[in-house]
């Protein structure tokens, strides 16, 4: 279940970074495109769930809705590119993206280290690891 609630929370941080543009698309009169956007976001988690929810449970609806989150965030940079004219920071998102991947890495790191500390599974000279 801590998986699950991981997953979503990363489609939170999607969702977060990208809901900017779809206030953008509605409020520049391309409210029709965002709700099918949207509705063919719906469609998909639905599908994907019929399939995959039978064989691998909480998981898979949890994965299923972050995809469908990443697949209306692209669709929302694609509407944004296409029918505004604002350009998209390609660049910032994408070292936005990398900062985030390093913090991901270095909490699972933490994360790993610490429990593997706890459990008694390393040695007391392992904390001057932590302490740099």
């Amino acid at each position: 279940m801590t998986l699950c609630l991981k997953i979503l929370f990363v489609n939170v941080l999607v969702h977060a970074f990208f809901a900017i543009y779809s206030t953008l698309l509605t409020s520049t009169t391309h409210e029709k495109a965002v709700s099918w956007l949207v509705a063919g976001s719906i469609a998909l988690n639905i599908g994907l769930n019929l399939f995959l929810l039978p064989r691998y449970g909480a998981v898979a609806a949890s994965l299923d809705t972050l995809l469908c989150a990443v697949a209306v965030s692209v669709g929302y940079l694609v509407l944004v590119a296409r029918r505004t004219g604002v350009p998209v920071p390609f660049r910032l998102l994408a070292r936005l993206l990398l900062a985030f991947g390093l913090l991901c890495g270095t909490w699972y790191a933490l994360q790993f280290r610490l429990n593997q500390e706890l459990s008694g599974g390393s040695k007391p000279e392992l904390w001057a690891w932590y302490l740099g």
